[in-house]
């Protein structure tokens, strides 16, 4: 603790502390121990209600379902949507730890996206920079060429019209570069 120049002190901790008097009354009264015990547990109550509200509108809005349908009692689900909003789902999960520097996390996140849709061509590029970042890149070279293959792949397919293939095609040179080691 350190004074402010007024006389008070102020804590170094990173923590949120209770101011003093706040923390001298919860202590000498056992009953405003029990009212703040019930105050917490409220508030608790309060978050997990709000959260089973929000996977509820979420299921409705993604899973086509109608409000008060639960996804786990449902005999079919549209297969586009049960595909791609989990994978989606662990792709927004990576980009989040992303942003908040947490490597480890988004790689496992990305991970599990591309497992669960191995054609989230976004899914594999972010796997793929995210390895680097992890100064993997032997890894990441290795995600990034399994991605290029798949476009190849897709671009090579006579459901595309000439614009998309030459969009996709434009990653060939890329995936000679990374076959003779230059990336």
């Amino acid at each position: 603790m350190a004074a402010n120049g007024h006389g008070k002190m102020i804590t170094q901790s990173r923590y949120l502390e209770a101011p003093r008097r706040l923390r001298a009354f919860v202590r000498a009264y056992e009953t405003s121990l029990v009212v703040l015990a019930a105050m917490v547990g409220a508030i608790g109550g309060l978050v997990v209600s709000a959260m089973g509200a929000a996977v509820e509108v979420l299921h409705v809005v993604l899973f086509n379902l109608d409000a008060g349908d639960r996804l786990s009692s449902q005999l079919k689900i549209e297969p586009l949507r049960a595909l791609l909003v989990p994978s989606l789902g662990g792709l927004l999960l990576g980009v989040a730890f992303l942003q908040k520097k947490q490597l480890e996390p988004a790689a496992a996140a990305f991970r599990q996206s591309v497992t669960m849709n191995p054609e989230l061509a976004r899914g594999h590029r972010a796997l793929g920079e995210t390895l680097l970042y992890q100064d993997k890149p032997d890894d990441a070279i290795a995600e990034l060429r399994g991605l290029l293959r798949r476009l190849l792949v897709y671009a090579q397919s006579p459901r595309l019209t000439t614009a998309s293939s030459v969009e996709v095609l434009g990653f060939d040179a890329l995936l000679e570069s990374l076959q003779r080691g230059r990336l």
